[in-house]
């Protein structure tokens, strides 16, 4: 437990309350789509992020639904690509991914050192320049 921040208990109070004021159905399409009534696909295409989610989509889904060809074309007849260099695909993709990954971290880390006061902005601000730097192809060195 981390000194002043909310039990169990009380996360799970404070829920109770928050249901409580919605009914079973809205409460179902919160938990499913969140306060802005849109799937992530939806959120995605309005943020601007379309491609990224895509990638991240069509890897995290593929054992599913079997339906991304490029990634199948990569895997199993590269050279049936001609529209699109297969070693570049991957390197987009791989980068896209490890892109998400670090929003998704440092959204997580930002949010918790605000909620629990840890004091940690300077070092997170390190990391997030550390990163653009790495974007940008200037090597990161290390975090200040």
């Amino acid at each position: 437990m981390i000194h002043g921040a909310p039990t169990a208990q009380k996360l799970l109070a404070t829920e109770t309350e928050i249901s409580s004021r919605y009914s079973p159905s809205e409460l179902k399409k919160l938990k499913q789509y969140g306060f802005t009534g849109m799937n992530i696909e939806q959120r995605a295409i309005r943020s601007g992020l379309s491609e990224e989610y895509n990638i991240v989509y069509r890897n995290f889904s593929r054992n599913v639904h079997s339906t991304d060809f490029m990634e199948f074309f990569v895997q199993e007849a590269p050279n049936l690509i001609r529209s699109a260099d297969p070693d570049v695909y991957v390197e987009y993709r791989d980068a896209v991914c490890c892109d998400v990954a670090f929003i998704s971290v440092a959204g997580i880390a930002i949010k918790v050192n605000q909620l629990a006061s840890l004091g940690l902005d300077r070092r997170i601000q390190g990391l997030l320049r550390a990163q653009q730097r790495l974007q940008h192809g200037s090597g990161a060195g290390e975090p200040d």
